[in-house]
């Protein structure tokens, strides 16, 4: 390393001659320059880039200018005055550095202003986490690849809100772009992620509104309000009504890991985690034939809000789309009400739906499709799939 750095010097001095002294021993500080260390052919010198060179001609001081320790970069560099020789060579450098000019350097990184200079611009503006106001973050470059999609538009979709929650850990619960085929035929759309529920990464695809006898603001039945797209994701108050559509919550089904989330919401919009239920199923437990009333669909499991505790065993999720169950058991006897839909879980162990976890109370907190059982239509509830 010191012979390219005498090489580089030699240049400099064909290159401007009368500029340097012919002779320029090597330092670590002005005390290594002074006439004790080197004899009297040498007065009045000073260590600039591990050389000792006449004050007034050292690189980076102008005549009658400041002679104290000071160090370069290299022969001609602006003078770095924050900083003391570090290396005499490579082996000095812990590994993946070189030394420049006495300092420790990455090796093909070029030396950058230190904090407070000038030419630093000063500090980087603070980046905002983002909300969904405010809209999600600025992507963090990664060296090792593309900035992940952070679903602030259709341009910049993720795969869905599990995928966003992986790539920008802050991000918070509101509106984003999914695009769950990627080059898939159905094209980007905006839904709503749900990142706080239950570890997050949920994208909601359907909402049950508040009142209306527990009908909705789409469709005759509840069938026609699941399988048809219904509202949209800007407009998600209990008094809404949210579908996300078949071919979309399908999509998202091809896209997911197969966990469904059903959570039911009091006053002031407040979850109610204790009668909250977690389904382990990878297809669409929606996906009812037509000519069919009641579909039971066996599920892998069943588990409360946060996955601690689950029932395994003969586990299946009940759909009648155009029917009701009397008292929302799970005997397969459709009711002779006027109700037009329902849903839920069944056990071997259970005689009513959604009955294995919580303190739920039958057909009182299960949304039969226009019947108001023990006033279960003050509730909202949102179905989510991840």
């Amino acid at each position: 390393m010191r012979l390219a750095l005498m090489l580089g010097l030699s240049f400099v001095m064909l290159a401007c001659p009368g500029s340097f002294k012919a002779k320029n021993p090597p330092c670590e500080s002005n005390a290594d320059c002074s006439v004790e260390e080197l004899g009297s052919d040498f007065p009045d010198h000073v260590c600039r880039a591990s050389q000792c060179y006449p004050s007034a001609s050292a690189p980076g001081v102008e005549p009658g200018g400041d002679t104290g320790p000071q160090s370069v970069y290299d022969a001609g560099a602006a003078v770095d005055t924050g900083r003391t020789v570090e290396c005499r060579q490579d082996e000095d450098c812990e590994a993946g550095e070189v030394c420049i000019g006495g300092y420790c350097l990455e090796s093909g990184v070029p030396p950058r202003p230190e904090a407070g200079n000038s030419d630093a611009g000063g500090p980087a503006p603070e980046l905002d986490a983002g909300t969904p106001d405010a809209g999600p973050p600025a992507p963090v470059l990664d060296a090792g690849g593309p900035t992940p999609p952070n679903g602030s538009s259709a341009d910049l979709a993720s795969q869905s809100c599990s995928s966003l929650l992986a790539d920008y850990p802050e991000l918070q619960s509101g509106s984003y772009w999914v695009d769950p085929d990627g080059a898939g035929p159905v094209v980007p759309i905006e839904v709503f992620c749900d990142m706080e529920t239950g570890g997050g990464g949920w994208t909601l695809v359907l909402q049950r509104r508040v009142g209306n006898s527990n009908t909705e603001s789409c469709g005759a039945n509840l069938d026609e309000f699941v399988q048809g797209a219904c509202g949209t994701v800007g407009a998600l108050a209990q008094t809404d009504s949210y579908s996300i559509g078949r071919s979309s919550r399908q999509a998202l089904v091809e896209s997911s890991s197969g966990h469904w989330l059903v959570v039911q919401y009091g006053n002031n919009n407040i979850a109610d985690p204790n009668d909250a239920f977690t389904l382990r199923h990878d297809g669409d437990v929606f996906d009812l034939f037509s000519e069919m009333e009641v579909v039971d669909t066996p599920v892998q499991a069943v588990c409360d809000q946060d996955g601690a505790n689950c029932v395994r065993e003969s586990v299946s999720f009940r759909y009648a789309g155009i029917g009701s169950i009397q008292g929302a058991s799970c005997s397969g006897v459709l009711a002779n009400e006027t109700g037009s839909g329902v849903y839920g879980y069944c056990t071997a162990l259970e005689a009513q739906l959604n009955h294995g976890f919580g303190d739920r109370s039958g057909a009182a907190e299960i949304k039969v499709w226009g019947v108001d059982a023990g006033g279960v239509s003050s509730f909202s509830e949102r179905v989510l799939i991840k």
